[in-house]
């Protein structure tokens, strides 16, 4: 995909939730804890609209429960889009990231115990206070009808028993990873809405449990004198719910990202010997979900790539399996360098492993004078990023007393083709004929040119500044020595 694309393949939105996973097992105790806290304040904004529209609609239940639970399924959506966007911790989207990862080998089992435990508990406890505090002691759930409404919502969900709740939650949770799934393969605001708002809308209609959409409906109902107590919504709405969520979101992971999405596909690519690509996350920032799109070749692969995992200090791990490559990791030698540029994950841009190789296999330091023009050259045309330069430049064989080894080649060139009985020009002609493309005969060619120019310069009347030629220019013949001033001024 192009990086300004819209929307990414489902490939690319699988590689997104592995990015985003890595990046969540990278935060700080007291990022993840703030994040998983902010995620279930901005939740609960569903549960307070599907409240609202269920305790002043009393008086139409009895007929018109369907267009109620319309009414509910399409205001839902608005928590998860607000926590989607500003990507915070919700216990219910992290089963899916983690899965995929952990399966991928990206994550350890112990980043997705600690992130599933410490979101769950603190999605919680901040749902609890913005029931308890914001809307209970405002008096705003306190009414009449918002106690009601409440009530009636907590013991409609405890007469459901542990099995129908857990059932309940597999599609629940289903949907909302489906949410989060779809949503990564666009980038606009607003469709990013529309594809949560789908998913959403239907399983809330439907009457499917999510555990942390129940965390403000049960509480409420509870703090405004429910006959549930809270041992019964424990073991009756929450540990199944809870476990129902697990089991919907694991197989939502497995199934589609993880299988047809990841593995076959790259089963399919290897067996079939499909091109391959480079890809790149191009939100590689902590609290924002992953969007991966598909470099070509011409572009910035190594330093624009930014997915892998990294401890808390600024030591850097070893890339997983089937993960994406290290990059800017901080190389101290050569073994490091060629990890990175010959690891069979990974795949340099073309322009820079091609100069790298020649550079590596020079004999001569003409070739490598030659190499490095050539990468400047590239450098300034935006095929080669900057951190491609430097690595280039800091790892490939350096050049040593370039000057005599320059001269010591011109000379032993310059005595072949004098034994050969041909001049410089005719031998820079003859090898762009044949495709040989020597780069000493080639600055054997445009030195001996310039030689010529300058010399003929000097007999007309004054001295003029000589400038270093191009590299892509042509040579000039031997019958194009006897042109005007003017002429030689303009190829010089």
């Amino acid at each position: 995909m192009a990086d300004d694309n819209y929307f990414s393949t489902p490939h690319e939105a699988a590689l997104a939730l592995v990015a985003t996973a890595m990046k969540k097992a990278r935060l700080r105790p007291e990022m993840l804890v703030i994040s998983s806290i902010i995620a279930g304040m901005l939740f609960t904004v569903g549960g307070m609209l599907h409240l609202l529209t269920q305790a002043h609609l009393q008086g139409f239940m009895s007929e018109y429960m369907g267009i109620i639970n319309l009414l509910q399924g399409s205001v839902y959506p608005i928590g998860l889009f607000y926590v989607v966007v500003l990507g915070t911790e919700l216990f219910n989207s992290n089963v899916l990231f983690f899965t995929v990862a952990l399966i991928r080998g990206s994550v350890s089992i112990v980043d997705l115990i600690v992130n599933w435990v410490v979101s769950f508990v603190f999605n919680f406890a901040s749902t609890l206070f913005v029931c308890e505090v914001i809307c209970h002691l405002s008096g705003i759930t306190s009414t009449e009808t918002m106690r009601l409404g409440s009530i009636q919502i907590i013991e409609e969900k405890a007469s459901c028993g542990f099995v129908k709740t857990l059932l309940r939650g597999i599609p629940g949770n289903f949907f909302v990873c489906l949410a989060i799934y779809l949503q990564l393969m666009v980038k606009p605001l607003h469709v990013k809405f529309l594809m949560i708002f789908l998913p959403i809308f239907t399983f809330v209609t439907m009457g499917f449990t999510h555990v942390v959409a129940d965390f403000y409906l049960c509480l409420t109902g509870i703090i405004n004198g429910s006959s549930v107590s809270i041992g019964e919504y424990i073991w009756k709405i929450m540990i199944p719910a809870t476990i129902g969520n697990i089991i919907g979101g694991v197989f939502f992971a497995i199934a589609i990202p993880w299988y047809l999405h990841l593995y076959v596909v790259e089963q399919d690519r290897e067996r079939l010997d499909l091109p391959d690509y480079v890809e790149k996350d191009e939100q590689p920032y902590l609290s924002m979900d992953s969007r991966v799109v598909r470099v070509p070749e011409t572009r910035d692969s190594i330093g624009s790539t930014g997915l892998t995992r990294f401890k808390t200090t600024n030591s850097v791990r070893s890339t997983p399996k089937g993960v994406f490559p290290v990059v800017d990791m901080d190389c101290e030698g050569d073994d490091d360098i060629d990890q990175v540029l010959d690891a069979d994950q990974f795949k340099p841009s073309y322009n820079l492993k091609r100069m790298m190789t020649k550079r590596k296999n020079s004999n001569t330091d003409v070739e490598s004078k030659a190499g490095s023009f050539k990468l400047d050259k590239f450098a300034s045309r935006g095929t080669v990023s900057e951190r491609e330069l430097g690595l280039f430049r800091r790892f490939a064989p350096s050049r040593k007393n370039s000057h005599k080894s320059a001269s010591s080649e011109f000379e032993i060139l310059q005595q072949k083709v004098s034994q050969a009985g041909i001049t410089p020009a005719a031998a820079g002609a003859s090898d762009e004929i044949a495709g040989t493309d020597s780069n000493a005969i080639k600055m054997m060619a445009r030195s001996h040119r310039m030689n010529s120019n300058y010399s003929q310069q000097s007999r007309m009347s004054s001295s003029y500044h000589i400038d270093q030629l191009k590299e892509d220019e042509e040579p000039m013949s031997s019958n194009e020595t006897d042109s005007t001033e003017s002429n030689i001024r303009t190829r010089i």
